[in-house]
């Protein structure tokens, strides 16, 4: 065969583009900007004519045809991640190479902004001029603008399918959504099974005529949203099964009107609902009460002290664990009992009484007042007259006797008067109350500098008794060991001061302290 026989070259040649598109979505408070690939794949046949036209089959693969492409805005983008095709003259170089090679497949790759910087976004209502298929043919009456510095454009896409969405499924009769399975059955969309599955459709995962494979379109989930047949399809059975139904209700009346009873009107108000109990130290004690007296867990008021410094009321104690009720001193079976206990309480009436109707047993711990405190004075005589010791003490306010008080020879009591800051004789028919602690000091005339204090701790349980004494001391304070001992009335007080004689022989001023 001759050249001039020689078939003429190709000038075209179906391929398919693997685009991939490069997007930005900034996520975070501080705006931190997230990078993300989306690779769609399209069937192109290219020729040296069909520049443009391949740019907008690239963004309609990615679902971005709402920007607009025209000969002096359009985007670059690499081949296989060496050739840069950025204007016309590259794009014909590049089906040249395709021609000569006759690839099955090449990658692409453009990114997001510089769509954006050189694409305007078009007005879907003016994009009536190019055929974008059956859906988005629907969108031609809409006059949404997607402006690009108002959102960004993942809420730009987002928004995008959601129309399609609602175009779709849309009622024209009113605002409700239905999707229609195959066998008639119908699933009414929620907002939030919209929001999903637009969500799916920007991931790739579904398409406009197929919801989501999710727990959310499942039919055996959704059977309360389900609504059985298809859109008004009429048939003959549809006319008897109404017919039936009617039948129904005239005979329900019937029975109703010759019912001897008539049925009880419905309330027209709800009850209100009961106010929780605001678990206090009170309730906490009246329900210990309640169960030490009524339910016979013994003790059970003891055990308020270690519930309270946890905050464990009747409102919570059946959640508190067994072997935490157990750490704090109460036996396993009282824990049980109480943890049983407290929801009927707490929900019955005794939770509810008024603080003035609970029981004596269950009321608040009140601290003791304070006792006042007087000091006293004893002073002895001898019997010539003269003073022979004395010692101070401190004590509540002496009880009245009507009997009066027999005191010892030679002992007369002085109390201190502190509206008067004087020393007055204790009147007749007062008696000394004992005190846990006396203070005592003891002097002997006429030396004012030989002067012997002496501390004493008298609790009734005492069983050891320390002692401590100056070296030195005059024996001028023997004489008053027998009013010592007769004040502590204790006998191994005496024999402790007897021990230490031989200390206080040198007429040395004595201090002593004996303590617990």
């Amino acid at each position: 065969m001759s050249e001039s026989e020689s078939p003429p070259p190709e000038t075209t040649h179906d391929i398919t583009f693997s685009a991939s598109l490069t997007t930005y979505t900034k996520t975070g408070k501080k705006g931190i900007e997230t990078k993300k690939t989306k690779i769609k794949e399209f069937k192109f046949s290219v020729s040296d004519d069909n520049y443009l036209e391949l740019l907008r089959e690239c963004l309609e693969s990615q679902g971005m045809e709402r920007y607009q492409v025209a000969a002096k805005q359009r985007f670059g983008f690499k081949v296989c991640d060496t050739l840069d095709v950025d204007d016309e003259k590259d794009y014909k170089n590049m089906v040249t190479s395709i021609l000569a090679d006759t690839p099955l497949k090449i990658k692409i790759i453009f990114d997001m902004k510089d769509v954006q910087q050189n694409c305007p976004v078009t007005t879907i209502g003016d994009r009536g001029d190019e055929d974008r298929g059956d859906e988005d043919s629907d969108l031609k009456d809409d006059e949404t603008t997607f402006d690009q510095g108002e959102v960004t454009d993942q809420e730009r896409e987002l928004a995008h399918l959601r129309l399609k969405l609602e175009k779709a499924y849309g009622n024209p009769n009113g605002n409700t959504k239905t999707f229609i399975y195959a066998d008639g059955t119908q699933l009414r969309l929620t907002p939030s099974m919209i929001n999903e599955w637009t969500r799916a459709l920007y991931d790739g995962e579904t398409t406009i005529k197929q919801p989501p494979h999710s727990p959310t379109f499942d039919l055996t989930n959704r059977a309360p949203s389900l609504l059985p047949g298809g859109r008004g399809v009429s048939t003959s059975s549809s006319g008897s099964s109404d017919l039936a139904a009617v039948t129904t209700i005239l005979n329900t009346l019937s029975n109703s009107t010759h019912s001897s009873h008539p049925p009880a009107p419905l309330p027209t108000e709800l009850p209100p609902p009961a106010l929780p109990v605001i678990t206090t130290l009170t309730s906490l004690n009246r329900f210990l009460a309640h169960c030490q007296k009524d339910l016979g867990i013994l003790g059970a008021l003891d055990y308020k002290s270690p519930l309270q410094r946890h905050a464990y009321g009747p409102d919570i104690l059946h959640k508190v664990e067994l072997e935490t009720l157990e750490s704090l001193g109460i036996p396993a079976g009282n824990a049980i009992r109480l943890k049983d206990a407290s929801q009927p309480w707490i929900t019955g009436p005794l939770a509810k009484q008024k603080h003035g109707e609970s029981s004596p047993e269950c009321e608040p711990e009140r601290t003791p007042k304070k006792q006042h405190l007087v000091e006293y004075e004893k002073w002895w005589y001898n019997d010539a007259g003269n003073e022979s010791g004395s010692s101070r003490f401190t004590a509540p306010i002496m009880a009245i006797h009507e009997d009066g008080v027999q005191m010892e020879a030679g002992l007369q009591i002085y109390y201190k008067c502190t509206a008067r800051d004087d020393w007055f004789p204790l009147p007749p028919g007062k008696a000394s109350q004992s005190s846990r602690y006396v203070n005592y000091s003891v002097s002997k005339k006429p030396s004012p500098i030989k002067h012997s204090s002496i501390t004493i701790a008298t609790a009734p349980s005492t069983t050891r008794w320390l002692a401590k004494a100056d070296k030195g001391a005059d024996a001028s304070w023997m004489p008053m060991i027998s009013h010592l001992s007769a004040l502590s009335s204790r006998k191994d007080t005496l024999s402790m001061l007897m021990k230490f004689k031989s200390n206080f022989s040198h007429g040395a001023a004595p201090k002593f302290q004996l303590s617990h």
